[in-house]
């Protein structure tokens, strides 16, 4: 696990490092400082970019847009099941909200009955795969009516990067931001 958080003493102690190490490299009378200086430049400019994709990512966050659709097309007065961790779907404060489902399971779909399913497939999906599969093919009694994650191809890191194939392999908490969200609408 790397909580990114507890990280920031290092990189604080490395900044030293790196501060001597820059200012032995633009040391004036070196050769090719103009070379020198835009190197470093676009190390700076890569660096800042960097941070910023988390900053950007936060801001356009999928939880937003889909807090957004919903208002726009789901009734106040609609019954919505969330699957997954409510901490990581979207707020839905003036909604009848179904107990929360860490797994999804035929059973509880059928004894519940949403009239619409939110899902956190970073996350929902681990348990389940066969009951997710199924839903995904909407073969449940419930049709998909918007998968989405905020991409840009301008970001420097993204959801991507930490996983590979399907598992997580960079431990942290970067993956919580800009989740893909679901949302499947009863059709039974």
């Amino acid at each position: 696990y790397n909580g990114v958080r507890f990280f920031l003493p290092v990189c604080l102690m490395l900044a030293f490092f790196g501060g001597r190490l820059l200012a032995g490299f633009l040391t004036p009378g070196r050769r090719l400082p103009a070379l020198r200086l835009a190197g470093v430049a676009i190390l700076f400019l890569y660096t800042g970019m960097y941070a910023a994709s988390g900053n950007i990512q936060m801001v356009f966050d999928a939880r937003y847009k889909v807090e957004r659709v919903l208002e726009r097309n789901v009734p106040h007065d609609a019954l919505v099941g969330l699957v997954g961790s409510r901490m990581y779907l979207p707020r839905l404060d003036s909604y009848e909200v179904t107990r929360r489902m860490k797994t999804l399971t035929r059973r509880t779909l059928r004894r519940l009955k949403p009239d619409y399913l939110l899902v956190n497939s970073d996350f929902a999906f681990i348990n389940s795969e066969k009951v997710y599969g199924r839903l995904r093919e909407e073969k449940l009694g419930y049709r998909l009516v918007l998968r989405y994650r905020f991409e840009s191809p301008w970001l420097l890191w993204s959801h991507r990067d930490i996983f590979r194939n399907d598992t997580k392999w960079i431990f942290t908490n970067l993956d919580k931001i800009n989740p893909e969200v679901e949302i499947y609408e009863r059709i039974d």
